[in-house]
């Protein structure tokens, strides 16, 4: 088949082209901001995380029902208004609550960083965040890769051409006007595209809102407790150490993470079809399906970190300002990592309707990294590098508890160790110690020595990755629900 015509190529070839002009960009920003800045900018982007994840699970609620009720017309899109018109009125909540505190008097002050005059972008971006959060939600169920590729590049096309004409606080104020623009851009793309259903008065009933709710709850519960384990490190180090500080965080989160953008952007496009395979009853073809795409998606992600590992100092060299974030950016990205071995696991819970379970899980795991990273910083009192240690752990729980319960459901053994062989193989497990000793000591030097021992134990997974390859280039049609 014409890879120029596979629009699975055509989606990856775009997210990767983007994310590399986002790479660039993101050294180019760190370098106009410098770190003090940079932290900034950080806590705006923070403000309008937790705006982002208090969604109360709606987007992901839709995602489920939308594939559950793929045949039925009427009823997807009776889902899709009354997800909006919940939006609507927590957006109007969010603007008079807003409106409130500025009637009251609030500074919006937050630590050592005054945002007063950053709220009413932010304001504005968590509104449109909302309602985009629904149509690409059904952009994504209904493969429109297209539509995803642009508006995944609009922000990065935005970018370049203000990072050129501003520094310092006024580069922060620019990128936020960006982000704003970006979502406004967004929405009406995706409406443009046929994401917003033909409107129905019949549509909107207590029970169609009933069902995203209960639905979304445990979702909610799920997502934003997973998210707000990051976010949350994020917060703790923001207060409790310097600005400067932070920056040097933000630096090696957005650079650590950049990484696993490269495969989250497949992850994106697979996830309804993931559910679609996940909702089966037959439990052979289920674990199959599990083994394959566990395979798939944990394989290329050790691989690419251990990769991007070995060359983290050539960014000391071209930002020597941010020398002090090396060895951050070697603890994040080996976090980010720990997260991958719960992939697939999580999406039989919710598959299987278990979102409960997820749920506490997730809340679980949220505490436990709560606790862990206070006691860090309070009793241990680590540098701001090591505090990601706590998260590190905190994964490792999640991803072990989702393991053993996603074991439950495909009748496997739910021993300990049977458990602990299936979310994390003795051949992953090798490298990635490896790779952790060297960096808890900082050994630039050595780090090539994960990723070849990766390379060698994992021989038999590359092959597979090669004949996924091969499949998705003469049928791209596979990843359709």
């Amino acid at each position: 088949m014409n890879i120029l015509k596979n629009k699975i190529y055509i989606y990856m070839a775009t997210r990767y082209l983007t994310y590399g002009l986002q790479f660039v960009l993101s050294l180019v920003i760190a370098g106009k901001l410098g770190p003090h800045f940079l932290g900034v900018y950080g806590m705006v982007n923070l403000i309008i995380s937790y705006f982002g994840q208090v969604n109360f699970g709606i987007p992901h609620a839709l995602n489920v029902l939308l594939i559950h009720n793929k045949n039925d017309k009427f009823i997807s899109n009776a889902y899709i208004l009354n997800s909006l018109s919940i939006y609507v009125i927590l957006s109007l909540l969010i603007v008079l609550i807003y409106c409130l505190l500025l009637i009251a008097g609030c500074n919006f002050c937050v630590g050592n960083y005054n945002m007063e005059t950053f709220m009413p972008l932010i304001v504005c971006i968590a509104v449109l965040t909302y309602v985009n959060s629904i149509f690409t939600t059904v952009s994504r169920v209904k493969n429109d890769v297209n539509l995803l590729s642009i508006v995944g590049s609009v922000p990065v096309a935005l970018n370049i051409f203000v990072i050129w004409f501003y520094e310092g606080v006024q580069l922060v104020y620019a990128l936020t006007g960006v982000q704003l623009l970006s979502a406004l851009i967004t929405m009406l793309l995706c409406y443009k595209r046929g994401a917003f259903p033909k409107w129905d008065r019949k549509s909107f009933r207590t029970n169609y809102k009933s069902d995203l709710i209960k639905k979304g709850f445990f979702l909610f519960l799920y997502n934003s407790c997973f998210y707000f384990i990051l976010i949350s490190v994020r917060t703790i180090i923001s207060s409790n150490y310097s600005v400067d500080e932070f920056g040097y965080f933000t630096f090696s989160f957005t650079i650590a993470n950049a990484v696993m953008l490269f495969i989250d952007s497949f992850n994106t496009i697979i996830f309804p079809k993931t559910i679609d395979l996940m909702s089966s009853d037959d439990r052979v073809a289920l674990k199959t399906s599990m083994d394959k795409m566990r395979i798939g998606y944990a394989a290329t992600s050790h691989m690419l970190i251990y990769f991007a590992m070995i060359f983290y100092p050539i960014f000391g060299i071209i930002l020597p300002k941010y020398q002090e974030a090396i060895p951050t950016m070697y603890m994040i990205s080996l976090t980010v990592l720990m997260n991958t071995t719960s992939f697939g696991f999580t999406s039989l819970l919710i598959a299987k309707n278990k979102e409960r379970t997820a749920g506490m899980i997730s809340l679980f795991a949220l505490l436990l990294n709560l606790l862990l990273c206070m006691f860090l910083v309070k009793i241990v009192e680590v540098a701001f590098s090591q505090v990601i240690i706590g998260t590190l752990i905190s994964y490792m729980f999640f991803a072990f508890l989702c393991a053993y319960e996603g074991n439950k459901i495909l009748s496997e053994s739910s021993s300990v160790l049977f458990t602990l062989k299936t979310f994390f193989p003795i051949r992953m497990f090798i490298p990635y110690c490896l790779a952790l000793g060297l960096s808890i000591h900082a050994n630039a030097f050595l780090m090539w020595i994960p990723f070849a021992t990766f390379m060698f134990l994992n021989r038999k997974d590359l092959g597979f990755l090669m004949r996924v390859f091969n499949k998705l280039t003469n049928n791209p049609s596979v990843i359709d629900v």
